[in-house]
């Protein structure tokens, strides 16, 4: 039980960073100020 745990949660980190990455670079750019960044972090922080 503890690995499917394990698994799962690193499987729903990746898929939300990308999807942040993708959001901010790709869908919608214009979006891409500290305003609208979740809990003031960049997506370029994800990254580095």
């Amino acid at each position: 039980m503890n690995k499917e745990g394990a698994i799962a949660g690193m499987l729903s980190g990746i898929l939300f960073t990308a999807a942040y990455i993708i959001y901010f670079k790709f869908v919608n750019p214009a979006a891409n100020t500290p305003d609208n960044w979740l809990f003031g972090i960049s997506q370029r922080a994800s990254v580095h």
